[in-house]
């Protein structure tokens, strides 16, 4: 006879409630037929259902069988650097918990390689304090990793060799439009980034459903917070009166427009117009943070920065929905240039070297990589050329 467990409906309403899902759809669902024999407030499930409500609704088994929700599992994990307006909501979606925790999971992971195999640290982990000019430490890690040196024709070749230069120096590197899932898209407007400081796995993730300009922001702005050893999760806003952010904001505009060559260009320019136009293109940079760099360093008036920021700050806009847009119409591609592209190179070719030769079990480098099978993450070796096809 099959055993039948008590569970609170209450419990089962308030993980509905969390995950988006109406308590009365999941009732008429076939799988879910029990749901609808409610007795005092109690519903006698077979332990299969809880397993599948846990999969539905990506609420812990075990807390199906308590007696009130529990509400902690929603607490981020890191610091927040965002900002919120007094009335505005910051509770976290699912999709950033279960990002957040993939990510430390993945950071956990290449901590225990790293140390193994004696890999290198990243020379500028932790290597700034907020006393320190970000101007100078801007300058001194751009020319040291030759990101000073760095040119590309386009915005996404540019974000693509940042990259590689990041992970060269052991930064673990994942930029994603999704979560765990495909269909768990993360949203922009909720945040932009993270950084995961580690002594020897630093780790930074980018929203891939930012416009490329602001990928590419995002990702300086998250090196900052690496090179200041500080933790968190931001959205990236200009105006921010958080002395980190506002540091790292600083970091990220003299890694990408620094100031000699902004001022150059400008006073080579014609028109405002005409500088933008071209320094879009030269920095892989919005107009609008080009707008905002003018700005700070005080080479236009209060009156052109207020007419230009308007138009700007509507384009920048326009192209973040832009991105959006191409995005939900997008048919997704083939999977493992999917892959390649929103994993670290890093973080996967380790894993599966490791994976490889035995010294990592097969089940767990399957759950890290988040695939489904020990055959996907073969076919993920051979596109890393770590198998013969």
């Amino acid at each position: 006879m099959t055993e039948l467990f008590p569970i609170k409906v209450s419990v089962i309403q308030w993980a509905c409630e969390r995950a988006g899902t109406l308590y009365s759809a999941l009732i008429a669902h076939k799988d879910f037929k029990r749901l609808s024999n409610e007795s005092n407030g109690y519903v006698h499930l077979t332990m299969k259902n809880v397993e599948k409500l846990s999969k539905l609704l990506r609420y812990p088994q075990m807390y199906f069988f308590y007696d009130a929700p529990v509400e902690s599992i929603d607490r981020l994990q890191i610091a927040d650097f965002r900002t919120f307006k007094a009335n505005e909501q910051n509770k976290p979606s699912l999709n950033l918990l279960d990002q957040i925790k993939a990510s430390i999971r993945h950071q956990n992971w290449f901590e225990d390689f790293a140390i193994e195999n004696d890999l290198e640290q990243f020379k500028f982990n932790k290597k700034f304090d907020l006393k320190a000019s970000p101007v100078n430490a801007a300058k001194v890690v751009s020319e040291d990793l030759h990101i000073a040196y760095t040119k590309s024709n386009n915005s996404n070749a540019y974000l693509n060799d940042l990259r590689e230069i990041l992970e060269s120096n052991n930064i673990i590197v994942e930029i994603s439009k999704v979560s765990n899932n495909s269909k768990n898209r993360l949203d922009v407007n909720e945040f932009r980034g993270f950084a995961l400081s580690s002594e020897n796995a630093p780790l930074i993730f980018v929203n891939g459903n930012d416009a490329i300009h602001a990928q590419i922001f995002t990702l300086c702005h998250e090196l900052g917070h690496i090179c200041l050893g500080q933790t968190g999760l931001s959205d990236v806003k200009f105006n921010s009166k958080d002395k980190v952010e506002k540091w790292c904001n600083e970091f990220a505009a003299n890694i990408l427009m620094p100031e000699n060559d902004i001022t150059n260009d400008f006073n080579n320019s014609d028109s405002i117009q005409e500088f933008l136009r071209d320094a879009v293109k030269k920095y892989h940079v919005s107009s609008f943070a080009l707008i905002v760099r003018l700005n700070n360093l005080k080479l236009i008036d209060k009156s052109n920065f207020s007419t230009w920021f308007i138009k700007c700050k509507r384009d920048y806009e326009d192209s973040i929905n832009l991105a959006l847009k191409d995005t939900k119409n997008s048919k997704g591609g083939n999977f493992y240039n999917t892959f390649k592209s929103r994993s670290s190179t890093l973080f996967t070719k380790a894993l599966l070297s490791s994976a490889l030769v035995g010294e990592t079990p097969f089940r767990d480098a399957v759950k890290l990589l988040g695939v489904s099978s020990i055959k996907t993450m073969d076919n993920i070796a051979k596109k890393y050329g770590l198998l013969n096809e």
